[in-house]
């Protein structure tokens, strides 16, 4: 393997650690009654319709070894204008999102009197010099973190045992269509990272299906985990507040040692450090100069003024951080345009 060509594994478990994000800024319970079957339920089919999402980019793959965005630059030059624009305005929205969240929940846990401009600025500084790294270095790095992220969870989670209440019945109840439908299209957000894969997935090396599997295998399971402690760690209380694993991270305990807040703060750093990463990357790829630096620049000043629209005008664009305006949009760019250039240019799918 050379040394720009990048692991199946490699970069299925960066991308694991791209969609932490989706746990750790979302708030998955508002009611006085927690589903806890309902709630594992969504989270199941959130999980398959992401792996779902995946197929027309691994189709292209496997048929062309190129990433979706090579694919569609090398059929129709004109073409790809026009989409790679959409794609461009949907990583743009993505990290404004993703940067809203981060600065809102930082405020809100670590330091209330935190200027989220200077945050949000140096973020997106660091993330241009290791987007300009190059994949492979992200997804190195991406490795080391997904295994802190993994052992801080699992920290997380066994520190809590001891808070286990299994005495609320009431979180086996069914619960309404509207909830349900709610906590679906909260983990059905996870399908970005599939939009993140079909524009780097371009330098992996024989992609191999079954890492995909096995890698959301393993963030089911740290999902499924996560509903459990906080419905029977936190109670009825924990489950109306925001930033639930944060509060798990808070009252998570060995013996006299307590609050684990730092590693759950540093996850969520780490998380979205690594996202903004590929969606630079992503973003240069739109452009015939996908490795200048000043591209990268360009957009992360572009994103940066995204996140202070998002930041002083929240009240009236609320369209903008709605759920289900974020998983049409991500449906559309992760599954329908990949699918219609499948059946459009499919007799060039062996080129």
């Amino acid at each position: 393997m050379n040394k720009s060509a990048v692991g199946s594994i490699q970069l299925m478990v960066t991308l694991f650690v791209s969609g932490l994000f989706i746990i750790l800024s979302q708030n998955y319970y508002s009611e006085s009654s927690v589903s806890l079957i309902f709630t594992a339920i969504s989270a199941v089919v959130g999980v398959i319709f992401t792996l779902l999402y995946f197929v027309p980019t691994i189709i292209i793959i496997k048929n062309t070894e190129k990433d979706f965005f090579a694919f569609a630059r090398a059929v129709s030059s004109k073409l790809f204008v026009a989409v790679s624009l959409f794609y461009a305005l949907y990583f743009v929205y993505v990290s404004g999102i993703l940067l809203k969240k981060y600065a809102d929940g930082f405020n809100q846990t670590l330091n209330p009197d935190a200027n989220a401009l200077v945050i949000v600025f140096v973020l997106l500084c660091i993330s241009v010099y290791a987007s300009n790294k190059g994949i492979s270095a992200v997804t190195r790095c991406g490795v080391f973190i997904f295994v802190f992220c993994l052992i801080s969870l699992i920290l997380i989670y066994t520190g809590n045992i001891s808070n286990l209440d299994f005495s609320d019945t009431t979180a086996f109840a069914s619960v309404g269509k509207d909830s349900f439908i709610k906590s679906l299209s909260l983990y059905m957000s996870l399908g970005f990272v599939a939009v993140l894969f079909s524009g780097v997935a371009g330098r992996v090396k024989s992609f191999k299906v079954k890492y995909a599997v096995i890698v959301f295998a393993i963030f089911l399971l740290v999902v499924l985990l996560y509903i459990f402690f906080v419905v029977f760690a936190l109670g009825k209380y924990g489950n109306q507040q925001n930033n639930q694993l944060f509060l798990l991270s808070k009252s998570a305990h060995f013996d006299n040692i307590g609050g684990l807040d730092c590693l759950f703060q540093s996850a969520f750093t780490f998380s979205v450090f690594i996202t903004l990463s590929l969606l630079l990357i992503g973003l240069g790829r739109l452009t015939s100069k996908s490795n200048s630096l000043l591209i990268k620049i360009l957009f992360a000043g572009i994103i940066f003024a995204m996140f202070v629209c998002m930041e002083f005008c929240s009240n009236n664009c609320k369209i903008m951080f709605s759920i289900y305006c974020f998983d049409v949009v991500t449906f559309i760019a992760a599954v329908i345009i990949p699918s219609i250039y499948i059946i459009a240019f499919r007799r060039k799918l062996n080129v």
